[in-house]
């Protein structure tokens, strides 16, 4: 674990359970709407107050080995106000070229910790045969992502 990380979750652990905020809070927080809209879609134009990358995996996309995959977490913000949350996945093989699945994944917004996002992430799954589950999500760079929000609640032997 690097210092960086190390000092992170030093400081997200004492945070008192009063001052948590959810990943929803923090993102409108983040003020990201400005500047050019990151994309504009069906629904309208959107800014990203957030992109982690949360696992990735696969094989290295060339020949018969299976495609290279890495997943993201998009918090969007649209012009409308509306808050959504979605865990993309970004392919790439040789023989199909690049592919993006995603899913919504709106409950993740109301995660008051970092474990709670997680879990939340795991519970959901991307097509018929990727499920986050089988994934080992990026602790690490959700930690460093979302420094305001708190890592877990106290153990429960702590309180």
């Amino acid at each position: 674990m690097s210092y960086e990380i190390a000092n992170a979750t030093q400081n997200q652990t004492k945070q008192k359970a009063n001052n948590m905020k959810t990943l929803k809070e923090i993102a409108i927080g983040r003020k990201s709407r400005n500047g050019p809209a990151a994309r504009i879609t069906h629904d309208g134009a959107y800014w990203l107050a957030a992109e982690p990358l949360i696992a990735s995996g696969g094989g290295d996309g060339v020949g018969q080995n299976s495609a290279h995959s890495k997943y993201y977490l998009d918090i969007r913000h649209y012009r409308s106000g509306d808050l959504r949350a979605y865990i993309s996945c970004h392919s790439w093989h040789q023989n199909d070229g690049d592919t993006v699945e995603r899913t919504r994944a709106d409950d993740c917004l109301e995660a008051p910790t970092i474990e709670d996002l997680i879990a939340c992430i795991m519970g959901h799954q991307i097509s018929d045969y990727d499920d986050m589950r089988d994934h080992h999500i990026y602790r690490d760079e959700l930690i460093k992502e979302f420094l305001e929000m708190a890592i877990s609640l106290p153990a429960p032997d702590e309180q």
